[in-house]
């Protein structure tokens, strides 16, 4: 009777635990998750850690990249993502690494299959895989097909009429990827790539508000912390269609300390602190930076950053609300506070 009791002990402890065990593995993201699994239909994208966001709104298009990839303009409508691994010979074609292009451009064709068999046509390297129809950025139509460059290295080509008034073709073309970490990449940035109309009526900006402070609070601009806030107009050179970006990125790159008679903390922590991107979603602006606050010398630095950042922010009609998220996470961007 008494082996009887203890075996039926090890039963319930045994089913205990495994109900435990399955109730914290529901609560995990499935394995294998891929980019387009992470997308919130109804908010932002979802950025993996690794990843960031990158957008041409004149150009219809937006995927995530990897954090150590670089994205260059190679020229109107084309975008190249490089990634050059640490095997890769300098000054020659890319041996450990990888490219993705993106080409852009008004829509000429009913579909991505006969944009595909134009450019194949038009091609000078030699098709050794013909195309087939696939699924990209989750519910995207395109053709693809793999050819032989000049060079002999294999290229992956893909094009696609999104019904946005463009067409878009992607090449790909990977080295060296021993273990894989390249396409994987690639796979993310393609499962990633969402397409809407472009901005083609964008409104080219040449001045753009920021925040500076007015420690000795002689102005008569509104009090926040120990200071007041002014707010200067900055002239750009070249005009942009996203002047809030413009403004922030500005906002860190001044190295002074004294910006037009005002005082300017953002020359005190831009050392350690970076402008990543900013998001405008119902009036509130998302503002993303990585890094950490330095420059602090009493309470009254404390907030600064943090008062520029969102007065420069809140200078703009569009924008009602301002959040800031520090290397991914909310922050009150002061000492000790939420994030730090």
């Amino acid at each position: 009777m008494k082996g009887l009791l203890i075996a039926l002990v090890v039963v319930l402890v045994g089913l205990g635990a495994f109900i435990v065990f399955d109730s914290q593995r529901s609560e995990l993201p499935p394995t294998g998750t891929t980019t387009d699994e992470l997308i919130d239909e109804d908010g932002p994208v979802v950025t993996p850690a690794g990843y960031r966001l990158h957008e041409e709104p004149t150009l219809g298009y937006r995927l995530l990249v990897p954090e150590h990839a670089e994205v260059e303009e190679e020229g109107a409508g084309i975008r190249k993502v490089s990634v050059i691994g640490p095997e890769s010979e300098p000054a020659t074609e890319i041996t450990d690494g990888y490219t993705f292009t993106i080409v852009a451009r008004a829509a000429t064709h009913g579909s991505a299959e006969s944009y595909a068999l134009d450019e194949i046509e038009q091609d000078l390297g030699e098709v050794v895989a013909s195309p087939t129809q696939v699924t990209i950025g989750g519910d995207y139509e395109a053709s693809r097909w793999v050819e032989r460059s000049m060079l002999g290295s294999e290229v992956e080509r893909s094009t696609l009429v999104p019904g946005n008034g463009q067409e878009y073709s992607v090449s790909v073309s990977i080295s060296g990827d021993e273990d894989g970490s390249y396409r994987q990449e690639v796979d993310e940035m393609l499962a990633s790539l969402e397409f809407f109309t472009p901005e083609r009526d964008a409104a080219l900006v040449d001045t753009v508000p920021i925040a500076m402070l007015d420690y000795e609070r002689v102005s008569d601009g509104p009090e926040r912390g120990c200071d007041r806030v002014v707010v200067i107009e900055h002239d750009l050179v070249p005009a942009t269609t996203t002047p809030l970006n413009a403004a922030l990125t500005q906002l860190f790159a001044f190295d002074l300390e004294e910006v037009e008679g005002w005082q300017n903390f953002m020359a005190e922590t831009n050392d350690t602190l970076s402008f990543e991107r900013v998001t405008l979603e119902e009036g509130t602006a998302a503002v993303y930076l990585t890094g950490e606050l330095s420059g602090l010398r009493g309470v009254c630095d404390n907030p600064r950053a943090a008062i520029q950042i969102e007065e420069t922010a809140l200078a703009f009609d569009t924008v009602d609300s301002v959040e800031l998220f520090l290397n991914g996470e909310p922050t009150d961007l002061t000492p000790g506070g939420r994030g730090q």
